[in-house]
C-alpha cells in the first residue's frame, strides 16, 4: 500500500484484514480470536460483508491493542488488504 503499486483490472478490493504472523511463517486473522467486537468499541471498526474492514489506521493505539495478549495471540500483526480476483 506505502509503495502505490497499480491496481489490476481484474481485482476488486474487498476489505483490509488483520493478520497475525507466527515465527514459522503461518499466519492467521483477527477473527481467529473472536475480536470484532472489542475492535467496534475500542476503534469504531465495523466489519462489511465480507468480515473485513473497509478502513483500517494504522495508529500507536491499536498497534498496543494488537500486542494484547488477553485479545490476541502474542505475535506481530498487520495490515492486510484484500482482494477478489474477477474472471
Amino acid at each position: 500500500m506505502l509503495n502505490k503499486i497499480p491496481e489490476n483490472s481484474n481485482e476488486k478490493f474487498i476489505g483490509f484484514d488483520l493478520i497475525g504472523v507466527e515465527c514459522d511463517g503461518s499466519f492467521h486473522s483477527f477473527l481467529c480470536n473472536n475480536t470484532s467486537e472489542n475492535l467496534n468499541i475500542q476503534f469504531g471498526l465495523e466489519l462489511n460483508e465480507f468480515e473485513l474492514y473497509d478502513e483500517v489506521f494504522d495508529t500507536p493505539k491499536l498497534r498496543k491493542f494488537l500486542g494484547d495478549e488477553n485479545y490476541f495471540e502474542p505475535v506481530p500483526y498487520y495490515i492486510c488488504k484484500v482482494k477478489k480476483l474477477i474472471e
